[in-house]
């Protein structure tokens, strides 16, 4: 969809956050929401600005309730695609190498003890 297609509310969020303007655009949704909580338009916009700082889950659960809202534009499903997409992956990524390493470690953390454990003196009493 392109801006000149879009109604006003959401055309005048995206560009705030499209130039970095990521508190007005963040007030004006609070507002949107105040003024009508069924707009689908003040999600979008939340999750838009949360999936620019990274926090992909709150991104998918703002995107995901602004589909709920407006399950027959696909504006919003598409939105959701591109979390699930390439962020989600780059997320996925991230969270997999975290594991790795907590994998090494925790094997490595198993062989110390192990050799603790074998080479341990026997108490009898």
């Amino acid at each position: 969809m392109t801006i000149q297609y879009m109604e006003p509310a959401l055309r005048h969020g995206l560009t705030l956050i499209e130039s970095g303007r990521y508190e007005p655009a963040h007030a004006e949704a609070i507002k949107l929401i105040h003024r009508d909580i069924g707009n689908p338009v003040p999600y979008f916009l939340l999750g838009r600005i949360a999936l620019d700082h990274h926090n992909y889950a709150k991104a998918g659960e703002l995107l995901c309730r602004a589909r709920e809202l407006c399950p027959q534009d696909p504006f919003y499903l598409a939105a959701l695609g591109q979390l699930k997409g390439k962020r989600g992956a780059q997320l996925l990524w991230k969270k997999e190498t975290q594991l790795r390493q907590t994998s090494q470690a925790l094997i490595e953390n198993e062989r110390k003890y192990r050799d603790l454990y074998e080479n341990a003196p026997i108490a009898y009493f």
